[in-house]
């Protein structure tokens, strides 16, 4: 946040405190229940806000070396990091390009390969396809390039791994107004010590 703007809210909170007021807008506005528990609400929600612009999925801690992999599940979507022989991580959906099996069930390891429990297709952990069982016999014709594991956007930017599934990604105009703040927290030199999950059944908003 820009020091301007930091002013500004400073200001506006010590009106309200002198005088004793709230923020509150002028008029009482009703918000319709549907907003929190109509599932075409929040499908829309997903594709329009949490497919749309990139999300911090991990930490670069959690990748730091060659082989290491993550799979998350992203707005609906499976998805594997890894960070490849190349040293760059990658992103991909974490489906088997044969059947769509679920390629790893794994939260977390080190692997240089990733094969389909269905059919054993093999996939290196950059993507590329390089084992097919059976392939002169059954896959004559295979183009296996064009059967590379199916990519999603990933960048790397302040100590986190950022994913976007639909639309092009521009990391960093998306992060610009707040990259200073980002930039002072230094967090590429942190490491995650540990990780907890609570699921709880409840509505993004209200959470």
């Amino acid at each position: 946040m820009k020091t301007a703007e930091q002013i500004d809210l400073l200001e506006e909170l010590l009106g309200l405190r002198r005088d004793r007021s709230a923020f509150l807008d002028e008029a009482v506005e009703r918000s319709p229940v549907k907003r929190y528990d109509d599932p075409a609400v929040f499908a829309a929600e997903r594709d329009q806000i949490f497919r749309a612009t990139p999300l911090a999925v991990a930490h670069i801690s959690e990748l730091a070396e060659d082989g290491a992999f993550l799979s998350r599940d992203v707005a609906g979507a499976p998805i594997i990091l890894t960070r490849g022989r190349d040293g760059v991580i990658h992103g991909f959906y974490n489906i088997c390009r044969h059947r769509g099996a679920r390629l790893v069930d794994a939260d977390q390891g080190c692997r240089h390969r990733f094969t389909c429990p269905y059919h054993a297709w093999t996939w290196d952990n950059q993507g590329h396809l390089i084992g097919v069982p059976h392939q002169a016999q059954g896959f004559p014709d295979l183009n296996k390039p064009a059967y590379g594991l199916k990519r999603v956007n990933v960048a790397v930017r302040f100590g986190w791994v950022w994913v976007q599934l639909d639309g092009e990604m521009d990391i960093d105009a998306f992060l610009a107004p707040v990259a200073d703040d980002l930039a002072w927290l230094g967090m590429e030199r942190h490491v995650v010590f540990a990780s907890d999950e609570k699921p709880w059944k409840v509505n993004w908003k209200i959470i």
